[in-house]
């Protein structure tokens, strides 16, 4: 296993610039794999501004402050209460913004950056409008080199940003996931990557799911005839623990079975709490 790690942390973390999708079922354990990829990063990446997109999902970003200082990113006239139940963690700050672009802007390089948007919309039209303003901004800048690169951008749920057929929340959901679709291999020429996660692959805009080359596989991964050789390995996905994972190199190499650390979960950490709600 050490064998893999080396080649993984080589070819990825050292690499940016370098898409990765990790799939699995609900509770294979995806965010703990997530936390994992975070650390690596950051102890043994390239200085990457790291960008995570906060679900809001069970105080889950808390446990982002044991690698790094952290930098919430709140809209204006929103707030996040935090109630921690342990000293033992790096600083959390909050920054809020007036307006999209705003967003990027505001990133800082020596701290992850903590987009919190998603937490306070409670309606899918709403959801729509930011995510699209949201990434149309990150693309605009990104072709103006106005962004710290290299950067690597954590998102779960991927299927909500660029979703397959069936999957999205309206027609200009689908649209809107062409936009990713044009621009997600230029995001990767200007060294901005995706760490996505999906329950599967199907959920994903085929255009671009086709553009990440490095994949996670989690219990229940469960790969379609586009994918011929992964296809036939889903039986083995389908057995793996939560602590388990295989990893799947560009050149369609696979790993043993790796067996990831455990991370504190955020609730251990301590209390998130999101004050108001968001309207555009």
């Amino acid at each position: 296993m050490e064998g893999w790690l080396r080649k993984f942390e080589k070819e990825f973390l050292k690499k940016p610039g370098e898409h990765l999708l990790e799939i699995g079922i609900t509770g294979s354990g995806k965010t703990q794999t997530l936390y994992w990829l975070v650390d690596g990063l950051v102890n043994r990446g390239k200085n990457e501004t790291i960008v995570w997109f906060d679900t809001g999902k069970s105080s889950e970003f808390l446990t982002l402050a044991k690698f790094k200082p952290l930098r919430l990113i709140i809209p204006e006239t929103l707030d996040i209460d935090v109630s921690l139940k342990t000293d033992n963690l790096n600083e959390i700050e909050r920054v809020h913004v007036f307006d999209f672009g705003e967003v990027w802007r505001s990133l800082d390089k020596h701290k992850i950056n903590v987009i919190s948007f998603e937490p306070f919309v409670l309606h899918p039209e709403i959801y729509t409008k930011i995510v699209g303003k949201l990434f149309t901004a990150l693309i605009r800048l990104a072709h103006d080199y106005a962004l710290p690169t290299p950067m690597t951008i954590i998102y779960d749920e991927f299927h909500k940003v660029a979703p397959g057929q069936g999957h999205g929340l309206s027609e200009k959901h689908y649209r809107f996931g062409s936009i990713i679709q044009l621009n997600i291999e230029r995001l990767r020429s200007l060294k901005v990557r995706f760490v996505a996660t999906s329950h599967g692959w199907t959920k994903i805009r085929r255009g671009v799911r086709s553009s990440f080359n490095w994949f996670i596989c989690k219990r229940g991964a469960n790969f379609a005839n586009d994918q011929p050789k992964l296809q036939r390995f889903n039986p083995l996905f389908e057995k793996l623990q939560t602590d388990e994972c295989v990893i799947v190199y560009p050149t369609k190499i696979f790993s043993d079975i790796v067996k990831l650390p455990k991370y504190e979960d955020g609730e251990e950490l301590g209390t998130v709490r999101y004050i108001g709600v968001f309207e555009v």
